[in-house]
């Protein structure tokens, strides 16, 4: 089983691999400490598992989740994270990833649930996947059980799409939800990706319709100049 780590702390990254090396049957193959460097060793190292870490400093772990699958379709990525809210093990199986795991877990479950992806199941503990399902159960009788692209979309690139349809820019986006412009402008990417639409004009007009847009915060001006995607 060839493994793959990502994790912007080095220490945990290092403690991580020396555990799971004297592991039988494991291969850790690689390392990356940020988005960009993931997507690169991924491609040529075609690891079986990433072990993904939800904050890297690039970007979000799970806004890459989708570019990780289009370069390694058949790669189990699972979310690793400091807090087990409902909004980030929802936003795991939205984006595609095969499981969540706390950063505190111990060993021993750590390796009963790469076990578990060995065997085709999900890497989340039964209080998790109770959870999730009630999501997705509460899910289907929303809006979003009209478009069925719009499950598809993290928690956050969710966020980006409320405030392009109250007609926010790029900077008001940032601001109001404290990333920079060029994160922005990726997640505005993976939206038009995702919904199949050709611009943010179109984005924003389907998010209206489904009465997705979000109130600006009263310290942006809808007036204010912003690049755009």
């Amino acid at each position: 089983m060839k493994i793959f780590i990502t994790d912007h702390h080095a220490l945990f990254r290092e403690g991580l691999v020396s555990l799971l090396k004297k592991q039988p049957g494991i291969e850790v193959v690689g390392v990356a400490g940020s988005a960009g460097e993931t997507l690169d060793k991924v491609k040529q190292l075609r690891p079986d598992i990433i072990l993904l870490d939800a904050e890297l400093p690039d970007i979000d772990g799970f806004e890459i989740v989708h570019s990780i699958l289009q370069i390694h379709a058949d790669a189990k990525v699972v979310i690793l994270g400091i807090n087990e809210t409902d909004d980030q093990v929802v936003s795991s199986m939205r984006c595609g990833a095969k499981g969540y795991i706390l950063k505190n877990t111990s060993l021993s479950h750590l390796m009963a649930s790469i076990h578990a992806l060995q065997r085709g199941e999900i890497a989340l503990t039964r209080a998790m996947t109770g959870r999730v399902l009630d999501r997705f159960v509460r899910l289907l009788g929303s809006n979003e059980k009209s478009l069925p692209e719009l499950a598809t979309l993290t928690s956050r690139e969710m966020d980006v799409l409320r405030l392009l349809a109250s007609g926010a820019t790029n900077r008001m986006i940032a601001e109001q939800l404290f990333i920079t412009e060029n994160t922005v402008k990726v997640h505005i990417h993976n939206i038009l990706d995702k919904l199949h639409v050709k611009n943010r004009r179109e984005a924003a007009q389907l998010a209206r319709k489904y009465h997705l847009a979000a109130p600006l915060s009263t310290s942006s001006s809808a007036n204010e100049p912003g690049s755009q995607a």
